[in-house]
């Protein structure tokens, strides 16, 4: 395409995504139906709490600075309390922290980009409480949860295999005071409410956008579903079901989506003065784990040979293991790293 034409390009995609929406209106209604459904039902109950809890600590700073985790992931000290949080409450808390770390000067641009990637992975809740009772074993959910924090933490040592082992030399931005509990608590509960509105939001474009596309072209739908928004995406799998059903539902949970990359993409662009992290780390691990997952979900498909596939979740309850095992393990953490603390102290 001419170099002169290119700032065209886009104007055009839009206003031709302007005239399906108008050619298809019903589609567009049952689609936009949908997907608040699955978001208002599903998503945010299970991902508001754990969004709170996760910035909470990260304020408070009762999330360890150091452990096991940073040693796993071959990551710095100070990135211990974002990749716990990202793991516990998925995107984009990892990548809220990770920007944090940054500006801060605590870390370097190229390990924010690596820790972004790797502490932005589907969140229990999600995998356990609705892949999970979509195919009916919640197994199912916890063991692609361990799968894609395994695939990041061998990711991650690979990478920064590749970067030089140094730290940012001076802060970027000045420290900021201590504020009260209840400041912490308000800013934390807006600030989740607000990435729930973003992910809301997110999953009602692009679901919109592949069942329209699904209409003009049907035999594109299932691509358009996986590539665009992962929750559409691991739906259509538990309703294919099978073999190719899982496929499709891991590889979906594992890319992520253009959904999620906007998600990522605007939390690394918050209007401060300065540079973000590179996406490209983001980018490579998404591929990864849209691979990796799919073999897993694939080869469990194989040895459990699950029959009945339930993509409805509006009447089905949560376990209460999944809602609070992750948020007591948090918990956990950060009360033994108080401890420590306060003994080093004495």
């Amino acid at each position: 395409m001419p170099h002169r034409h290119r700032p065209l390009l886009l104007p055009t995609f839009g206003f031709l995504a302007m005239l399906c929406l108008l050619l298809f209106p019903e589609t567009v209604s049952d689609a936009a139906l949908d997907a608040m459904t699955l978001a208002a039902c599903r998503l945010i109950p299970l991902l508001f709490p754990y969004s709170v809890l996760a910035s909470l600590m990260l304020r408070r700073r009762w999330l360890p600075t150091r452990g096991p985790l940073t040693a796993l992931y071959c990551l710095p000290g100070d990135c211990e309390g974002v990749l716990l949080s990202g793991i516990a409450a998925g995107f984009p808390v990892g990548a809220q922290g990770s920007l944090r770390l940054y500006r801060s000067g605590r870390i370097t641009r190229e390990e924010a980009g690596i820790l972004a990637a790797a502490s932005s992975v589907p969140s229990p809740a999600f995998l356990a409480g609705a892949v999970g009772i979509m195919w009916g074993d919640v197994r199912f959910g916890w063991f692609l949860w361990i799968a894609a924090n395994l695939t990041m933490a061998l990711f991650s040592r690979l990478c920064r295999l590749r970067i030089p082992a140094r730290r940012a030399s001076s802060p970027r931005t000045a420290a900021s005071p201590a504020s009260s509990f209840s400041r912490d608590f308000s800013r934390s509960v807006t600030e989740a409410a607000s990435s729930c509105l973003s992910v809301t939001g997110c999953i009602v474009f692009f679901r919109i956008l592949a069942a329209v596309g699904s209409r003009i072209f049907p035999p594109a739908g299932p691509v358009l579903t996986l590539f665009l928004e992962f929750s559409s995406g691991v739906r259509y799998g538990a309703a294919a079901g099978g073999i190719p059903g899982a496929v499709m539902t891991g590889a979906a949970a594992g890319f992520g989506g253009i959904s999620v990359l906007m998600q990522i993409a605007a939390q690394n662009d918050d209007g401060s003065p300065g540079d973000g992290f590179s996406l490209r780390p983001y980018l490579l691990s998404r591929l990864l784990l849209c691979a990796v997952l799919g073999v897993c979900a694939g080869v469990w498909a194989v040895i459990f040979s699950p029959t009945a596939a339930s993509p409805v979740l509006a009447e089905q309850p949560v376990s209460p293991s999944v809602i609070l095992s992750v948020p007591g393990l948090l918990l956990l953490l950060a009360r033994r790293d108080s401890r420590q603390e306060f003994t080093g102290s004495t």
